[in-house]
């Protein structure tokens, strides 16, 4: 589901970012829909959470505290707040305890015999999580991934870079690159790896042969990744028809799910599989006893993929707990089924807990308001907030801009919030020469963009060879950036001389003769003006100013993303 119009309501625009279907950082080009999705809900083997405007709600078994409320809570049958836990941005779920990422880069964490959340120590910067059977992970905005147990400090994950997802198996784990490429890492009994062996694995081992992957998802010992053209390749265990060719064979190296295209995101369950299509289909295989397939009946077995009928919603992001689902609609609402032995699905049927094999609706469902968002806005100015606000909701701010909103923005993180825009707005991917143009952006976190912004025109280097991507931009240096990126966006000429001295700024002489026709390209176009009457060319740009300067944009063109 994309934003349509510019036009939607403030509950709608929540509403896309609640349900995550957005790109967290501008990728490369193999991966141009990687994305963490922040999917609002998650199942663990017998409790489940759900997001709703930043407040986490619990439900199903609390006999390890994973419910979060207390050892008084060892149990419940509907979702129920955290009422002290706000400005929470995502979750995740193990078989026995939860995370949950704070909207200022922490992670809390609770269950496994620890009945109240506690911050995880050591990590920061943090804009995404996965939980494992016993682990959690953490991809942190540098492009690193951390790791831990309950109980344990996290240790990195050593020789990943440049990461934009990450996905947790029963005792394996998986990381997708900007540049959409799979490593995986763990246990590899039945081939979950895909490195063509079952030998384990204690740091990443790439997987052959994965190119343009831009989602991938793990069950207990088997993989999922869909491709930028919208096919699925799975590998590992299959004694249940997981991998979904047909057949029960184990596959150590990835295969093609058969007859599925157009997908846009996977989920898995400890022995089944889970894809939502782009236009709204959702299909499901693999072992299904308690009716995690979502069928007409429960089945032991399903080796190749089939509809799931929702005929009275559109589904638009899938979630898997261990032997339950969830899919969360386009309007918003959650649907569950599966085993229902702790109430884990959330679904109210007369005080039973059998098991639910077709979706049925929560009662507690995705209604936004408009405070989950400026919660978590606090810090920021408040004449930015409105701004700050839309783009968030838009999916369009980066996680390197999140928060210390007063803090100067880098050469590299303004050019990727430009390509994070222009991506859906011309709903393409940019591709770019392999030639590296700036050495000092090799291995840099947001070389990708850099190159791209220097492909399409946007950057200049401040030398041949040189970006200073970590250099704080001047006024005048986002000036030349922000009217090259609009009127490549508008199909418009770029300016090429000042029509009239700058006349208009009393410290015009101060601006640069390079400078110049942008910064009255800007004046006159409304995208870029100085304080008061002056335009302070050599001062730095804060992240709340350069975030609300290209939401001006957004809406001054009407772009639609």
């Amino acid at each position: 589901m994309r934003m349509k119009t510019r036009r939607r309501t403030a509950a709608a625009l929540t509403l896309a970012v609640a349900v995550g279907l957005c790109t967290l950082c501008a990728p490369a080009a193999g991966a141009i829909n990687v994305a963490q999705r922040r999917i609002p809900v998650a199942g663990g083997m017998t409790h489940s959470v759900l997001l709703k405007d930043g407040v986490v709600y619990t439900w199903g078994s609390g006999a390890q505290g994973q419910l979060g409320r207390g050892e008084s809570v060892t149990a419940s049958e509907t979702p129920a707040p955290l009422e002290d836990l706000t400005s929470v941005l995502a979750v995740a779920a193990g078989y026995e305890f939860t995370l949950a990422l704070r909207f200022d880069g922490t992670v809390l964490t609770w269950g496994g015999g620890d009945w109240t959340p506690r911050e995880i120590p050591g990590l920061t910067g943090v804009v995404a999580v996965a939980a494992g059977q016993a682990d959690g992970l953490a991809l942190r905005s540098d492009g690193t991934v951390w790791q831990w147990r309950q109980g344990e400090r996290p240790w990195p994950v050593r020789d990943l870079r440049h990461v934009a997802a990450v996905a947790a198996g029963g005792a394996h784990f998986l990381a997708l690159t900007f540049s959409g490429e799979v490593y995986a890492w763990g246990s590899n009994t039945h081939g979950q790896l895909g490195d063509g062996t079952t030998q384990d694995a204690p740091a990443p081992v790439q997987v052959p042969d994965l190119r343009n992957i831009v989602d991938v998802a793990a069950g207990y010992s088997h993989s999922l990744a869909v491709t930028r053209e919208g096919t699925i390749l799975a590998w590992g265990t299959n004694t249940y028809g997981q991998l979904g060719d047909g057949t029960k064979e184990d596959h150590p190296l990835p295969e093609e799910v058969k007859n599925l295209t157009k997908v846009s995101q996977v989920a898995a369950g400890i022995e089944s599989s889970m894809a939502v299509t782009r236009d709204g289909k959702l299909y499901t295989w693999g072992y299904g006893e308690y009716g995690q397939l979502g069928q007409e009946t429960a089945q032991i077995s399903q080796t190749t993929p089939k509809q799931v009928e929702t005929s009275d919603f559109t589904p638009a992001l899938a979630a898997a707990g261990p032997h339950h689902a969830f899919c969360v609609a386009e309007n918003g609402s959650v649907y569950a089924w599966g085993r229902n032995r702790n109430q884990q699905t959330g679904v109210k049927q007369d005080g039973t807990n059998s098991n639910i094999n077709r979706p049925r609706r929560l009662t507690t469902g995705l209604t936004h308001d408009e405070t989950y968002l400026t919660d978590g806005l606090a810090e920021a100015s408040p004449w930015a907030l409105p701004e700050l606000y839309q783009m968030h909701a838009l999916a369009l701010a980066p996680p390197m801009l999140w928060a210390r909103y007063g803090e100067n923005v880098t050469r590299a993180e303004f050019t990727s919030l430009l390509i994070s825009v222009y991506e859906p707005v011309k709903k393409t991917t940019v591709t770019y020469p392999s030639a590296v143009k700036f050495l000092d952006t090799e291995g840099h976190p947001l070389e990708a963009d850099v190159r791209k912004a220097h492909h399409l025109g946007f950057v200049d280097g401040v030398s041949e060879t040189a970006f200073r991507p970590d250099r704080e931009i001047t006024r005048q240096e986002a000036a030349k950036m922000i009217c090259a990126f609009v009127t490549r966006i508008q199909n418009t000429s770029q300016p090429s001389t000042p029509k009239q001295p700058l006349s208009y700024y009393s410290d015009a002489t101060e601006i640069a003769e390079w400078a110049a026709p942008f910064v009255e390209y800007a004046y006159e176009n409304d995208i870029m003006r100085g304080t008061g009457d002056a335009f302070r060319p050599l001062l730095n740009l804060t992240r709340e100013q350069t975030l609300a300067m290209v939401h001006r944009a957004i809406v001054k063109y009407e772009w639609t993303v």
